[in-house]
């Protein structure tokens, strides 16, 4: 069972969810990439600091999408938006913000990196809240 959230609702649906969410993205070999990341929801933007390679995967187009656990209720929030590279001074990068299997701490000066935040920001498109339907009863 689903029930669409209009991205003009998601900072009230997201609440109910708490500030750990997955983002999952492709990279350009076609497999998927899903991290764990604390977010920040601000209106149908989420901001977020997921490692390198999801950061590379959002600078290459990869469409995005972000997956809160289940509430108290057992409905998950799901989100499909477009990423691109924030600008984010406040946060200091070790902050908790997020993991991407610690490839951020293998970063080297030169590697292409440049003045990466670290931060990405999603603008929302598309949100449902999502629920599994009860299962069959047994015949």
């Amino acid at each position: 069972m689903s029930i669409r959230v209009e991205p003009s609702e998601l900072a009230g649906a997201a609440a109910a969810h708490g500030r750990a969410a997955y983002v999952v993205t492709v990279g350009a070999d076609g497999r998927p990439r899903v991290v764990h990341v604390e977010v920040t929801v601000d209106g149908s933007s989420v901001t977020c600091r997921p490692g390198r390679s999801t950061r590379r995967n959002v600078a290459a187009g990869s469409p995005v999408t972000l997956v809160w656990p289940p509430a108290d209720d057992g409905f998950s929030l799901i989100a499909d938006g477009t990423g691109r590279a924030g600008d984010d001074a406040s946060r200091e990068p070790g902050d908790g913000a997020g993991t991407d299997s610690g490839d951020d701490a293998s970063r080297e000066p030169g590697d292409g990196a440049g003045t990466d935040s670290g931060v990405i920001v999603v603008e929302v498109t598309s949100a449902v809240r999502h629920r599994p339907a009860p299962p069959a009863p047994p015949s």
